[in-house]
């Protein structure tokens, strides 16, 4: 009997061996492929963030919405929601200010309250 173990584990230890190392090879090459394509994501993201905040910098962002989030206001342009740095003069007139003062070209003055949203053309949004 224990001349018919040995015997099995030395005729199919080559198998054995090279079964442990095929499924390594395939865990090893799906793990680059995914730190390849998690490495791709990573730089899309940061270039876009880049890109919107190269254009909040020199003041050329059009922004989806504006809201008043814990006192500050918030622009919001796609996906990403970021701090009001300053003043904004919106296409049709409207002036938003950082502290969620509104001035509409008509002269009438509002400020936005917590949560409240007003989108690019100056009309209030509901939340």
């Amino acid at each position: 009997m224990e001349k018919e173990v040995v015997s099995y584990v030395k005729h199919h230890t080559f198998q054995i061996i090279l079964l442990v190392l095929s499924i390594f090879v395939i865990l090893a090459v799906g793990e680059f492929f995914l730190y390849k394509k998690t490495q791709e994501l990573n730089m899309m993201l940061s270039e876009g963030l880049m890109q919107i905040k190269e254009e909040v910098e020199i003041g050329k962002v059009q922004p989806d919405e504006f809201t008043l989030k814990d006192g500050d206001m918030m622009i919001k342009k796609g996906d990403f929601l970021m701090m009001m740095a300053e003043e904004m003069m919106l296409p049709n007139g409207t002036k938003v200010m950082t502290n969620g003062d509104i001035v509409k070209p008509d002269g009438i003055k509002m400020k936005l309250k917590e949560g409240q949203r007003m989108n690019r053309e100056g009309i209030m949004v509901s939340p």
